[in-house]
Protein backbone atom coordinates (compact mmCIF):
# COMPACT_ATOMS: atom_id res chain seq x y z
CA UNK A 1 0.00 0.00 0.00
CA UNK A 2 1.67 3.21 -0.95
CA UNK A 3 0.40 5.37 1.97
CA UNK A 4 1.65 2.91 4.52
CA UNK A 5 4.90 2.19 3.16
CA UNK A 6 5.84 6.16 3.60
CA UNK A 7 8.29 6.81 6.67
CA UNK A 8 5.93 8.10 9.50
CA UNK A 9 7.99 11.53 9.12
CA UNK A 10 7.42 12.07 5.43
CA UNK A 11 3.57 11.07 6.42
CA UNK A 12 2.97 13.78 9.11
CA UNK A 13 4.51 16.32 6.40
CA UNK A 14 1.95 15.39 3.94
CA UNK A 15 -0.80 16.02 6.39
CA UNK A 16 0.32 19.15 7.95
CA UNK A 17 1.33 20.55 4.44
CA UNK A 18 -2.63 19.69 3.81
CA UNK A 19 -4.41 21.28 6.43
CA UNK A 20 -2.24 24.77 5.91
CA UNK A 21 -3.10 24.90 2.40
CA UNK A 22 -6.26 23.39 2.55
CA UNK A 23 -7.85 26.23 1.44
CA UNK A 24 -5.70 27.09 -1.50
CA UNK A 25 -5.92 23.10 -2.32
CA UNK A 26 -10.02 23.27 -2.16
CA UNK A 27 -10.01 27.09 -4.36
CA UNK A 28 -7.84 24.74 -7.18
CA UNK A 29 -9.90 21.79 -7.11
CA UNK A 30 -13.53 23.82 -6.84
CA UNK A 31 -13.18 24.47 -10.90
CA UNK A 32 -12.81 20.32 -11.73
CA UNK A 33 -16.23 19.07 -10.32
CA UNK A 34 -18.02 22.95 -11.78
CA UNK A 35 -16.65 22.23 -15.11
CA UNK A 36 -17.86 18.49 -15.09
CA UNK A 37 -21.09 19.31 -14.28
CA UNK A 38 -21.52 22.48 -17.03
CA UNK A 39 -20.37 19.68 -19.41
CA UNK A 40 -23.08 17.45 -17.87
CA UNK A 41 -25.44 19.71 -18.19
CA UNK A 42 -24.41 21.26 -21.34
CA UNK A 43 -24.93 17.85 -23.11
CA UNK A 44 -28.45 16.59 -22.28
CA UNK A 45 -30.20 16.30 -25.02
CA UNK A 46 -33.91 15.06 -25.85
CA UNK A 47 -34.25 11.43 -27.27
CA UNK A 48 -36.28 11.59 -30.88
CA UNK A 49 -40.37 10.58 -30.39
CA UNK A 50 -40.01 9.59 -26.44
CA UNK A 51 -38.74 13.27 -25.34
CA UNK A 52 -36.82 11.10 -22.84
CA UNK A 53 -33.82 13.67 -21.61
CA UNK A 54 -30.26 12.12 -21.75
CA UNK A 55 -26.73 12.78 -21.67
CA UNK A 56 -24.49 12.53 -24.92
CA UNK A 57 -20.91 13.30 -25.01
CA UNK A 58 -20.27 12.44 -28.50
CA UNK A 59 -21.20 13.93 -31.99
CA UNK A 60 -23.22 12.45 -34.66
CA UNK A 61 -19.87 12.36 -36.74
CA UNK A 62 -17.66 10.43 -34.19
CA UNK A 63 -20.52 8.11 -34.14
CA UNK A 64 -21.21 7.61 -37.70
CA UNK A 65 -16.96 6.94 -38.23
CA UNK A 66 -17.22 4.37 -35.63
CA UNK A 67 -20.19 2.77 -37.59
CA UNK A 68 -18.45 2.93 -40.56
CA UNK A 69 -15.97 1.30 -39.12
CA UNK A 70 -18.03 -1.56 -37.40
CA UNK A 71 -19.88 -2.56 -41.04
CA UNK A 72 -17.01 -3.24 -42.73
CA UNK A 73 -15.55 -5.83 -39.80
CA UNK A 74 -18.58 -7.34 -40.36
CA UNK A 75 -19.22 -7.34 -43.98
CA UNK A 76 -15.41 -8.47 -44.13
CA UNK A 77 -16.30 -11.28 -41.97
CA UNK A 78 -19.26 -12.33 -43.91
CA UNK A 79 -18.03 -11.39 -47.55
CA UNK A 80 -18.62 -14.59 -48.75
CA UNK A 81 -22.38 -15.18 -46.91
CA UNK A 82 -23.78 -11.89 -47.68
CA UNK A 83 -27.15 -12.36 -50.47
CA UNK A 84 -27.25 -10.64 -53.44
CA UNK A 85 -29.97 -8.33 -53.95
CA UNK A 86 -32.29 -10.26 -56.02
CA UNK A 87 -32.30 -13.62 -53.50
CA UNK A 88 -36.03 -13.95 -51.96
CA UNK A 89 -34.58 -13.27 -48.72
CA UNK A 90 -33.08 -9.79 -49.37
CA UNK A 91 -36.78 -9.22 -51.19
CA UNK A 92 -38.55 -9.97 -48.52
CA UNK A 93 -36.26 -7.61 -45.87
CA UNK A 94 -36.03 -5.22 -48.41
CA UNK A 95 -40.26 -5.17 -48.76
CA UNK A 96 -40.71 -5.14 -45.16
CA UNK A 97 -38.40 -2.20 -44.16
CA UNK A 98 -40.07 -0.38 -47.33
CA UNK A 99 -43.33 -0.17 -45.75
CA UNK A 100 -41.53 0.74 -42.01
CA UNK A 101 -39.81 3.59 -44.36
CA UNK A 102 -42.94 4.50 -46.25
CA UNK A 103 -45.69 4.61 -43.55
CA UNK A 104 -43.42 6.91 -41.08
CA UNK A 105 -41.79 9.33 -43.10
CA UNK A 106 -43.39 12.30 -40.23
CA UNK A 107 -41.11 10.28 -37.32
CA UNK A 108 -38.54 12.68 -36.17
CA UNK A 109 -34.94 11.33 -37.12
CA UNK A 110 -36.18 8.71 -39.35
CA UNK A 111 -35.51 10.73 -42.66
CA UNK A 112 -31.70 11.48 -41.61
CA UNK A 113 -30.19 7.76 -41.90
CA UNK A 114 -29.41 6.33 -45.58
CA UNK A 115 -31.15 3.13 -44.81
CA UNK A 116 -29.23 0.11 -46.20
CA UNK A 117 -30.24 -3.86 -46.09
CA UNK A 118 -27.23 -6.80 -45.89
CA UNK A 119 -28.49 -10.29 -45.46
CA UNK A 120 -26.08 -12.67 -44.24
CA UNK A 121 -26.97 -16.54 -45.18
CA UNK A 122 -26.13 -17.96 -41.89
CA UNK A 123 -29.00 -20.08 -40.68
CA UNK A 124 -27.22 -20.76 -37.16
CA UNK A 125 -27.38 -17.34 -36.31
CA UNK A 126 -30.73 -15.72 -35.17
CA UNK A 127 -29.98 -11.95 -35.21
CA UNK A 128 -30.40 -8.73 -36.66
CA UNK A 129 -29.40 -5.61 -35.48
CA UNK A 130 -29.21 -2.00 -37.50
CA UNK A 131 -25.78 0.11 -37.15
CA UNK A 132 -26.10 4.19 -36.05
CA UNK A 133 -25.18 4.63 -39.91
CA UNK A 134 -28.61 2.49 -40.97
CA UNK A 135 -27.18 -0.31 -41.98
CA UNK A 136 -29.53 -3.37 -41.62
CA UNK A 137 -28.04 -6.36 -40.80
CA UNK A 138 -29.58 -8.89 -40.37
CA UNK A 139 -29.21 -13.61 -40.60
CA UNK A 140 -31.81 -16.13 -41.93
CA UNK A 141 -31.63 -17.24 -39.17
CA UNK A 142 -33.57 -14.88 -37.87
CA UNK A 143 -35.97 -14.69 -40.83
CA UNK A 144 -36.76 -18.34 -40.57
CA UNK A 145 -37.72 -17.72 -36.80
CA UNK A 146 -40.14 -15.49 -38.28
CA UNK A 147 -43.05 -16.98 -39.67
CA UNK A 148 -44.30 -14.12 -41.45
CA UNK A 149 -44.01 -10.60 -42.28
CA UNK A 150 -45.54 -9.36 -39.14
CA UNK A 151 -43.08 -10.98 -36.71
CA UNK A 152 -40.42 -9.64 -39.20
CA UNK A 153 -41.32 -6.15 -39.11
CA UNK A 154 -41.25 -5.96 -35.15
CA UNK A 155 -37.90 -6.87 -35.21
CA UNK A 156 -36.81 -4.54 -38.03
CA UNK A 157 -38.75 -2.18 -36.04
CA UNK A 158 -37.17 -2.61 -33.03
CA UNK A 159 -33.73 -2.87 -34.56
CA UNK A 160 -34.10 0.55 -36.44
CA UNK A 161 -35.71 2.40 -33.09
CA UNK A 162 -32.64 1.65 -31.60
CA UNK A 163 -30.78 3.94 -34.67
CA UNK A 164 -33.53 6.55 -34.98
CA UNK A 165 -33.01 6.72 -31.08
CA UNK A 166 -29.38 7.39 -31.14
CA UNK A 167 -29.17 4.63 -28.38
CA UNK A 168 -26.12 3.61 -29.46
CA UNK A 169 -24.48 7.13 -29.17
CA UNK A 170 -26.41 7.23 -25.70
CA UNK A 171 -25.00 3.84 -24.17
CA UNK A 172 -21.39 5.11 -25.33
CA UNK A 173 -22.12 7.89 -22.95
CA UNK A 174 -23.32 6.59 -20.56
CA UNK A 175 -20.36 4.48 -20.18
CA UNK A 176 -18.04 7.33 -20.24
CA UNK A 177 -19.98 9.36 -17.36
CA UNK A 178 -19.92 5.77 -15.17
CA UNK A 179 -15.92 5.62 -15.89
CA UNK A 180 -15.76 9.15 -14.80
CA UNK A 181 -17.36 8.62 -11.65
CA UNK A 182 -15.69 6.05 -10.77
CA UNK A 183 -11.76 7.30 -11.41
CA UNK A 184 -11.18 9.12 -8.11
CA UNK A 185 -12.78 6.24 -5.91
CA UNK A 186 -10.92 3.63 -8.19
CA UNK A 187 -7.43 6.21 -7.27
CA UNK A 188 -8.10 6.20 -3.80
CA UNK A 189 -8.37 2.68 -3.52
CA UNK A 190 -5.25 2.07 -5.28
CA UNK A 191 -3.67 4.20 -2.42
CA UNK A 192 -4.95 3.08 0.57
CA UNK A 193 -5.31 -0.60 0.06
CA UNK A 194 -2.63 -3.28 -0.67
CA UNK A 195 -2.69 -3.90 -4.43
CA UNK A 196 -4.46 -7.74 -3.75
CA UNK A 197 -7.09 -6.09 -1.43
CA UNK A 198 -6.97 -2.99 -4.55
CA UNK A 199 -7.88 -5.17 -7.64
CA UNK A 200 -10.56 -7.27 -5.25
CA UNK A 201 -11.82 -4.23 -4.55
CA UNK A 202 -11.89 -3.21 -8.35
CA UNK A 203 -13.03 -6.18 -9.28
CA UNK A 204 -16.07 -6.02 -7.15
CA UNK A 205 -16.96 -2.75 -7.95
CA UNK A 206 -16.88 -3.03 -11.64
CA UNK A 207 -19.56 -5.85 -11.35
CA UNK A 208 -21.59 -4.27 -9.01
CA UNK A 209 -21.20 -1.40 -11.55
CA UNK A 210 -22.30 -3.74 -14.28
CA UNK A 211 -25.19 -4.86 -13.04
CA UNK A 212 -26.95 -2.11 -11.16
CA UNK A 213 -25.64 0.75 -13.95
CA UNK A 214 -25.07 -1.11 -17.11
CA UNK A 215 -27.45 -3.84 -17.40
CA UNK A 216 -30.26 -1.27 -16.42
CA UNK A 217 -29.32 1.06 -18.72
CA UNK A 218 -29.43 -1.79 -21.47
CA UNK A 219 -32.55 -2.99 -20.61
CA UNK A 220 -34.30 0.23 -20.47
CA UNK A 221 -33.27 1.13 -24.04
CA UNK A 222 -34.69 -2.43 -25.39
CA UNK A 223 -37.64 -1.52 -23.92
CA UNK A 224 -38.40 1.58 -25.30
CA UNK A 225 -36.85 0.61 -28.78
CA UNK A 226 -40.11 -2.33 -28.24
CA UNK A 227 -42.28 0.80 -27.42
CA UNK A 228 -41.14 2.78 -30.59
CA UNK A 229 -40.91 -0.07 -33.03
CA UNK A 230 -44.68 -0.61 -32.13
CA UNK A 231 -45.85 2.14 -33.15
CA UNK A 232 -43.51 1.82 -36.26
CA UNK A 233 -45.10 -1.23 -37.03
CA UNK A 234 -48.89 -0.38 -36.12
CA UNK A 235 -48.46 2.68 -38.35
CA UNK A 236 -46.99 0.93 -41.56
CA UNK A 237 -50.39 -1.25 -41.20
CA UNK A 238 -48.57 -4.71 -39.66
CA UNK A 239 -50.16 -6.87 -37.35
CA UNK A 240 -49.17 -6.10 -34.42
CA UNK A 241 -50.63 -8.85 -32.04
CA UNK A 242 -47.84 -10.47 -33.04
CA UNK A 243 -45.24 -8.82 -31.59
CA UNK A 244 -45.81 -10.79 -28.04
CA UNK A 245 -46.85 -13.89 -30.18
CA UNK A 246 -42.99 -13.94 -31.35
CA UNK A 247 -41.12 -13.35 -28.05
CA UNK A 248 -43.06 -16.48 -26.81
CA UNK A 249 -41.79 -18.32 -29.55
CA UNK A 250 -38.07 -16.85 -29.30
CA UNK A 251 -38.58 -18.25 -25.65
CA UNK A 252 -39.46 -21.54 -27.00
CA UNK A 253 -36.77 -22.02 -29.23
CA UNK A 254 -33.74 -20.25 -27.86
CA UNK A 255 -34.47 -20.58 -23.69
CA UNK A 256 -31.74 -21.99 -22.15
CA UNK A 257 -33.18 -21.09 -18.88
CA UNK A 258 -30.85 -18.20 -18.24
CA UNK A 259 -33.72 -16.00 -19.60
CA UNK A 260 -35.19 -15.77 -16.22
CA UNK A 261 -31.76 -14.11 -15.08
CA UNK A 262 -32.87 -10.83 -16.12
CA UNK A 263 -31.18 -8.96 -13.70
CA UNK A 264 -28.06 -10.58 -15.35
CA UNK A 265 -28.85 -9.85 -19.08
CA UNK A 266 -28.86 -6.66 -21.43
CA UNK A 267 -32.31 -7.62 -22.37
CA UNK A 268 -35.39 -7.75 -20.74
CA UNK A 269 -36.40 -11.52 -20.36
CA UNK A 270 -39.17 -12.77 -22.90
CA UNK A 271 -42.06 -13.20 -20.18
CA UNK A 272 -41.41 -9.44 -19.38
CA UNK A 273 -41.56 -8.49 -23.03
CA UNK A 274 -44.67 -10.30 -23.73
CA UNK A 275 -46.37 -8.52 -21.03
CA UNK A 276 -45.25 -4.97 -21.55
CA UNK A 277 -46.14 -5.63 -25.30
CA UNK A 278 -49.21 -6.71 -24.41
CA UNK A 279 -50.16 -3.84 -22.24
CA UNK A 280 -49.25 -1.48 -25.59
CA UNK A 281 -50.77 -3.60 -28.65
CA UNK A 282 -54.10 -1.92 -27.35
CA UNK A 283 -53.51 2.06 -27.61
CA UNK A 284 -51.39 0.65 -30.98
CA UNK A 285 -54.22 -1.06 -31.94
CA UNK A 286 -55.74 2.30 -31.93
CA UNK A 287 -53.16 4.41 -33.83
CA UNK A 288 -53.29 1.41 -36.59
CA UNK A 289 -56.96 2.34 -37.49
CA UNK A 290 -56.01 5.71 -36.99
CA UNK A 291 -53.84 5.63 -39.88
CA UNK A 292 -56.83 3.45 -41.94
CA UNK A 293 -55.17 0.27 -42.53
CA UNK A 294 -57.09 -2.80 -43.23
CA UNK A 295 -59.02 -4.10 -40.81
CA UNK A 296 -57.25 -7.09 -39.15
CA UNK A 297 -58.05 -10.64 -39.02
CA UNK A 298 -60.82 -11.71 -36.07
CA UNK A 299 -58.40 -14.59 -35.39
CA UNK A 300 -55.88 -13.00 -33.10
CA UNK A 301 -52.54 -14.86 -33.25
CA UNK A 302 -52.32 -14.75 -29.49
CA UNK A 303 -54.94 -16.87 -29.01
CA UNK A 304 -52.99 -19.95 -31.25
CA UNK A 305 -49.36 -19.12 -30.34
CA UNK A 306 -49.61 -21.87 -27.45
CA UNK A 307 -50.45 -24.39 -30.23
CA UNK A 308 -47.87 -23.77 -32.36
CA UNK A 309 -45.11 -23.28 -29.33
CA UNK A 310 -46.48 -27.42 -28.27
CA UNK A 311 -45.99 -27.81 -32.06
CA UNK A 312 -42.48 -26.19 -32.33
CA UNK A 313 -41.43 -28.33 -28.60
CA UNK A 314 -42.38 -31.56 -30.39
CA UNK A 315 -40.32 -31.05 -33.62
CA UNK A 316 -37.43 -30.24 -31.36
CA UNK A 317 -37.71 -32.88 -29.43
CA UNK A 318 -38.35 -35.30 -31.80
CA UNK A 319 -35.11 -33.91 -33.85
CA UNK A 320 -33.16 -34.13 -30.87
CA UNK A 321 -33.88 -38.41 -30.26
CA UNK A 322 -33.31 -38.55 -34.41
CA UNK A 323 -30.90 -41.26 -35.06
CA UNK A 324 -27.92 -39.60 -36.96
CA UNK A 325 -27.92 -40.58 -40.72
CA UNK A 326 -25.10 -42.52 -42.66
Amino acid sequence: MWWKRLPVVQRETYVRTLKQRKLLYLALLTPVPAGAVYFYIAHIEETPITKRKRFIAFSNEQVLQLAEIEQKVITDEHERSILPAAHPAYCRVLRVVSRLLDSNKDVEGINEHLWRIIVVDDKDIANAFVLPNGTIFIYTGMLEMCTNDNQLSIVLAHEMSHTILGHTAERMSHAQLVECLLFVPVVIIWAILPDLGAMLTQWFSGVLTKMLLHLPFSRQAEMEADDVGLTLAAKACFDIREAPCFWKKMKAMTSDGLDDLEWLSTHPSYDTRQIVLNELIPSALQLRETCQCPKLSSQDPRHSIDTVIQMITQNRRIKKHEPLKA
